[in-house]
């Protein structure tokens, strides 16, 4: 229950304005996009390891076979239409072909003969233009010839793997995956965005142990999810804007391949988590309604309330309260968990703004002013994935005039502590048995790595100001 604000003692000094403690929120947001050439290059990982996940049988198509196709279809569903190029990876890049070369691959197990996964190589292509100005006579630079493609995508089983140290992008021999977590970094500080899409599919083949080189025989069963092998379309852009819209087309497109939603995750590196404001239900319990008073929340973004605490609170200790809020997850975000698992990855923060140096109430500097106290206690989740948040509430002893306080809620992704379920359930340490084959080598090791960036750190996912002062 809500309990609305009664009057106030008229010798009580007036809430400050919410002005001036609001501040623009901060969502996953870049400057304006770099100039891009409308073309999609598609990295195809061709490596022997690939093969089981392609079918000879065109009527009996594996997730990973229709996947390249619905790639291949973007040339005429995007709008404007993008030109699609292919780049085969495996112990080198290879050079450009055309988009034809998807539908081969979706059929063509021999197409995967490769004795080593350049995926670090691959990715330091992706910020550099096909055709470069140099190239052409009358080539200037900025043109569009000297862009770089608007979006690459990387389809790969995700484990790196090279037999010597390759020149330039500083991976060492074998599986090295904190060399390719170095390179998709590099882009993200340089404004890119990123996004990683896991599939799991059917597979039928040869798994390639990158830790004693063992070779497992593999075969999934049919309609059975849990024994499918995951594979991954690392989508990037240096137009955050148009990643977003790519993402969405290709979240509608492939989902409906899978027969199971747990077949079917997202890591945003870049893209908003939450699409809105938080809605926020405060309460204050009956035996607390002497001292605590609390406005009912104006319909504003982002939400506001004003909080009364009584002065006896000094004698007879702090009073207590509770606040729920509902996060409205992006689509991205939903694709990563539940709204419950995703409530569970955020930390909230009660951070006081009002008064500040520069906000001091009156003429009186803010050390003579009597401030009220608001305490965050505790932060749980409920069954329907709402953050219950406890707080207590109080004014300290002291001396001086009596004056109010705001303080802003501010949650965000608690990247350190927590693991995204679907990361932990897709990843191994160890590739060495049959039993490990549905699972991909140091999984967690590298989209941690990548999800733990300066962008989604930094990104507020939901807020709200509170406004504390006498009854």
């Amino acid at each position: 229950m809500i309990i609305s604000l009664g009057g106030a003692a008229c010798s009580t000094p007036d809430p400050p304005d919410w002005k001036m403690a609001l501040s623009k929120p901060s969502p996953l947001e870049t400057e304006d996009p770099l100039p891009t050439a409308s073309q999609i290059v598609i990295y195809v990982d061709t490596s022997a390891s690939m093969a089981g996940y392609v079918s000879k049988d065109q009527a009996d198509q594996t997730v990973f076979g229709r996947t390249l196709q619905e790639l291949r279809n973007l040339a005429t569903i995007l709008n404007p239409p993008e030109d699609v190029f292919v780049r085969h990876v495996d112990t080198s890049v290879g050079p450009l072909l055309g988009d034809v070369d998807l539908t081969v691959a979706s059929i063509s197990p021999a197409m995967y003969s490769g004795r080593e996964t350049d995926l670090a190589g691959a990715i330091r292509l992706f910020s550099r233009p096909l055709i470069t100005s140099e190239s052409i006579d009358n080539g200037s630079e900025g043109s569009p010839v000297s862009r770089p493609p608007r979006f690459q995508i990387l389809v790969t089983d995700g484990v790196q793997s090279t037999r010597e140290q390759r020149p330039g992008v500083e991976c060492a021999s074998g599986s090295d995956q904190v060399c390719v977590r170095k390179q998709i970094l590099d882009l993200i500080n340089k404004g890119w965005g990123g996004c990683i899409l896991g599939l799991k599919s059917e597979f039928n083949g040869k798994v390639y142990s990158e830790i004693n080189h063992a070779v497992n025989a593999y075969r999934t069963k049919k309609h059975d999810l849990r024994t499918y092998r995951p594979f991954y379309l690392y989508v990037f852009s240096p137009d955050r804007n148009a990643l977003a819209q790519l993402v969405s087309v290709l979240r509608e497109r492939l989902r409906g391949l899978v027969e199971q939603e747990e077949g079917f995750r997202e890591l945003s590196l870049t893209q908003p988590y939450s699409k809105g404001y938080a809605q926020v239900l405060a309460n204050v319990p009956k035996d607390q309604q002497d001292l605590l008073r609390l406005s009912r929340p104006v319909p504003q973004n982002p939400a506001r309330l004003t909080l009364r605490i009584d002065l006896s609170t000094e004698a007879t200790g702090y009073g207590h309260l509770s606040m729920t809020l509902g996060v409205p997850w992006s689509d991205d975000a939903l694709y990563l968990g539940s709204a419950k698992e995703l409530a569970g990855l955020v930390h909230w923060e009660l951070v006081p703004v009002y008064p500040g140096e520069n906000t001091n109430p009156g003429s009186q500097p803010v050390t003579h002013v009597r401030l009220p106290e608001l305490n965050l206690t505790d932060q749980q989740v409920d069954d329907e994935g709402h953050s219950v948040l406890q707080f207590s509430a109080g004014w300290p002893k002291g001396t001086g005039e009596i004056g109010w306080r705001i303080y802003h809620l501010q949650g965000r992704l608690n990247l350190e502590k927590q693991t995204p379920t679907w990361v932990q359930q897709w990843s191994t340490n160890l590739d060495t048995t049959e039993e490990a084959c549905n699972k991909t080598l140091n999984l967690e090791s590298v989209l941690l790595g990548l999800w733990r960036n300066d962008v989604v750190k930094n990104s507020m996912i939901a807020d709200a100001y509170i406004r504390v002062g006498p009854q």
